[in-house]
């Protein structure tokens, strides 16, 4: 069996509808497969892989600048990257709360074929109809549902402050770099970095694909279902609408414009750079008359320079999966029995 759904702005639905449960915190997401209709998905946050991680050389100093002094480091670049925070995120996107009612479809079409009293329609262009208006408080959010219609939250951007840390590693020795000093040179010390001040990442946008559209509400139970109107089904419909099918995988953002595709499901950030903490030991070597030349030694308590990317993953919030279609032609109540089957929805 196949429901008929509307959103809905709260409060008791007026008899044979009756309320949808168990999808609150779920965004309405489109699909223009019937089968695939109240299919779960999303996520309460994402996480990024770090790629393109790239290291510097520790702070350095020239040979001539330490000569005389048995406290230096060769220069290295050789930790590996260690734990690094910041790379996870909620999916939480502008959003108004709603919540959903349904009845059977085949009782709608041979029975009712009108909509009740405050519930709400899409459309893919105007509906000049009278006994709709405009419901634009939603406006710029995407449709959630939850136990507080008319709540909103969310946020229009994502942006992370991420951190690393290298793990411990030890330089090679002097002479393979500058040559045979007069005094044999100790190997340096394996030592870590801790991470140091958090790099922020270019801002994303926190909002999915989407189709931005008008939403309507009922003043009053309506006398007719208007051609043109779009509702939401669990199910294929009947050869009396029409599946939306370019708004499959989009979720609805209320909007005062007709049907426009927009956004992108997934993001990543490029170009975060930073520091690593200051090593954690002093590295000592004996050593007397080094060469003069343009051979460059780290600091003992140095740093390191890092850059890195954060690898586009999908941003989508927690969904399900409806079924919009729009309805081909008028189609006006015959007469409305009583004690109309309602069909449970199959959550």
């Amino acid at each position: 069996m196949t429901n008929i759904i509307l959103p809905w702005p709260g409060g008791v639905p007026e008899a044979p509808w009756q309320k949808v449960v168990g999808l609150n915190g779920r965004h309405i997401r489109c699909t223009a497969t019937a089968g695939q209709a109240l299919g779960l998905g999303g996520a309460l946050q994402h996480e990024h892989p770090v790629i393109n991680f790239l290291l510097g050389y520790g702070t350095n100093v020239s040979a001539e600048y330490e000569s005389g002094s048995n406290v230096f480091m060769q220069r290295h670049n050789n930790h590996t990257r260690g734990t690094t925070t910041g790379l996870t995120a909620t999916n939480d996107p502008y959003y108004q709360e709603f919540e959903l009612i349904y009845m059977d479809y085949l009782t709608w079409e041979a029975q009712v074929r009108r909509f009740p009293t405050g519930s709400l329609l899409l459309s893919e262009a105007v509906l000049d109809w009278a006994e709709v208006q405009r419901y634009a408080s939603p406006d710029g959010r995407l449709m959630k549902m939850g136990a507080s219609p008319g709540s909103q939250g969310g946020r229009g951007t994502i942006g992370h402050s991420v951190t690393v840390a290298l793990n411990s590693a030890m330089g090679p020795t002097f002479a393979a770099l500058m040559g045979t000093p007069s005094t044999t040179v100790n190997r340096d010390q394996d030592h870590p970095h801790p991470a140091g001040a958090a790099a922020v990442s270019s801002e994303a946008s926190a909002m999915p694909a989407r189709v931005q559209t008008r939403f309507y509400q009922c003043l009053a139970q309506t006398a007719k279902a208007l051609q043109g109107s779009i509702c939401f089904f669990d199910g294929q419909p009947s050869a009396l609408w029409s599946i939306m099918s370019g708004w499959d995988g989009r979720f609805i953002e209320s909007a005062n414009s007709n049907a426009t595709l927009t956004g992108t499901s997934i993001h990543g950030h490029n170009g975060l750079s930073g520091t690593s903490g200051a090593g954690a030991s002093w590295i000592r070597s004996l050593k007397k008359q080094w060469p003069i030349g343009s051979n460059y030694f780290s600091l003992p308590n140095h740093t390191h320079p890092w850059t890195l990317d954060l690898q586009a993953v999908s941003h989508e919030p927690e969904y399900v999966n409806l079924v919009a279609a729009k309805l081909l032609q008028t189609l006006y109540p015959g007469n409305k029995a009583t004690g109309a089957q309602l069909v449970g929805l199959a959550w």
